[in-house]
């Protein structure tokens, strides 16, 4: 049991270091934003092309289970979040596998 609040107090402070840390000057906001706007930007295209791949065939496997179940009604809550979790890591893919360009 001690090893368990050794390992939370390691973990915690090491959070608060990197929140004071990334707090200090010199600031990198103006870059992580140019950053952000410019991955967004050009994988638009790609999220658009896998979301309605990624989302009709979710729709075309699920439907006829939850329907026999009786829950049609929650088809798309239960699509929604499963697009969000599959899509997740695909819009996060750009941003690490390309190489930075400054």
């Amino acid at each position: 049991m001690p090893e368990l609040f050794e390992f939370i107090g390691k973990v915690s402070l090491f959070g608060l270091r990197a929140i004071t840390d990334a707090s200090r000057p010199p600031s990198e906001g103006g870059q992580i934003g140019r950053q952000i706007v410019e991955v967004g930007h050009k994988s638009l295209p790609l999220l658009i092309a896998s979301g309605l791949a990624l989302g009709s065939v979710m729709t075309f496997h699920t439907r006829s289970s939850l329907v026999s179940l009786g829950a049609s009604a929650d088809i798309p809550t239960i699509l929604s979040l499963a697009f969000f979790v599959e899509i997740g890591p695909l819009s996060a893919a750009p941003a690490v596998c390309r190489p930075c360009r400054l």
